[in-house]
């Protein structure tokens, strides 16, 4: 059996502890375009308007689009996503199911260009849209977790922060933000956001990497609370785009991220963000988050 077909079977057999979560329907893995459904949860909404939470957007695209990635290689190799562009152009509507895209449209010295979208099932209208690279990899045999040579303080040896209002609602009303479960502490002064690692994090089985979509939607946090602190917001901001660079394998271990705003303008804002394990100083992804200031 091809890997696409490792990767299909795993979504309707339920034996992927992240894939069996999003309870997609109707995947058709026809090379390199594929298709499903991803029904309507309440526990992966937004807590706002009851739409698809924009972390569920990315964890399902970025696991289609290694889907398509398969489906056009047809063999076992190992890929990796290397840098990701989202654009969040509506949210979901409450109660809708969605209808998830992908097309791996070319492959070119091992760097693979692929693209992909969400549509209300109801009406076509389309919500999120995709771009990514993903990089074929030599075979490489599984492994466990990524042993480190520099100490890296646990979350019980940070003093945890004080209470924002806006960070306490984030993890209190979003359903997903609960699932996620990042903890906010102080490190040598900043904000670190930790997510202590459990096997649903985790994209590849084999290599026992996390999914790029969850190193993402921590980052997303980390850029979302760091502007809840630094504004003393009570309401959250909601991003309108993000741009993801993953530079190093992110293995089967606790994460850590922090963000810093560039830009705070009178129509926009950005955020920059990064996730490591072993050091601040050797970022696992680096994202850039594009947020429309409140007036």
């Amino acid at each position: 059996m091809t890997k696409s077909g490792q990767v299909e079977r795993s979504f309707k057999d339920n034996s992927h502890p992240l894939f069996s979560l999003l309870k997609l329907r109707d995947v058709n893995a026809g090379g390199a375009q594929v298709r499903a459904c991803l029904p309507y949860q309440e526990s992966f909404t937004d807590g706002a308007d009851k739409g698809l939470a924009k972390g569920w957007s990315v964890i399902t695209l970025d696991t289609l689009l290694g889907m398509a990635v398969y489906g056009r290689l047809q063999e076992t190799r190992p890929i990796a996503t290397i840098d990701l562009a989202v654009d969040y152009l509506e949210p979901a509507g409450k109660g809708a199911d969605l209808i998830c895209e992908a097309n791996c449209h070319d492959i070119k010295d091992n760097i693979a260009f692929v693209s992909g979208c969400i549509s209300d099932a109801r009406d076509g209208y389309q919500i999120t849209k995709v771009a990514a690279k993903f990089i074929i990899k030599n075979p490489l045999r599984p492994q466990g977790e990524r042993g480190s040579s520099q100490y890296i303080p646990q979350p019980w040896e940070l003093p945890q922060a004080e209470l924002c209002p806006g960070f306490e609602k984030l993890k209190s009303n979003v359903p997903f933000a609960r699932w996620l479960n990042p903890e906010r502490y102080t490190f040598n002064g900043n904000a670190v956001f930790a997510l202590e690692f459990n096997d649903s994090h985790i994209g590849d089985p084999y290599a026992r990497t996390v999914h790029g979509g969850i190193l993402t939607s921590l980052m997303e946090t980390a850029a979302v609370g760091t502007l809840a602190i630094n504004k003393n917001a009570k309401e959250l901001a909601d991003p309108l785009s993000l741009k993801v660079q993953f530079m190093r394998p992110t293995g089967a271990r606790d994460t850590y991220a922090s963000a810093s705003i560039i830009r705070d303008g009178k129509n926009i804002i950005i955020v920059d963000a990064h996730a490591w394990q072993e050091s601040p100083d050797k970022p696992s992804a680096r994202a850039t988050f594009l947020f429309k200031a409140s007036n």
